[in-house]
């Protein structure tokens, strides 16, 4: 996990192959359980956004209009990125 963290914030997340709850900047993590299996397709652009330039950029970032930021609603709680914001200002490809 430690060699995860250091090539990326949210790499440490795939390591264990199954669901997890991540906190801190995204080493901190805890297996979990969900009641239905949820399918995801991780897409991943030409260039890198690094997560300290993210969360420089959050406090004065602002939502761009025609953009969803909303949070998606599953039976067991709501799955939120903090940081669309900021990224989909400086990338308007990922936003759309």
């Amino acid at each position: 996990m430690g060699m995860a963290a250091e090539l990326g914030s949210d790499v440490p997340v795939f390591i264990d192959g199954r669901a997890a709850w991540c906190k801190g900047r995204g080493e901190i993590v805890e297996g979990a359980e969900f009641p239905q299996a949820l399918r995801v397709m991780l897409m991943k652009p030409g260039f890198g956004v690094p997560t300290p330039w993210a969360y420089k950029r959050w406090r004065e970032s602002r939502e761009l209009r025609g953009v969803r930021y909303e949070g998606q609603e599953f039976g067991w709680g709501l799955l939120e990125n903090d940081l669309e914001r900021p990224v989909f200002e400086k990338y308007v490809v990922l936003g759309r």
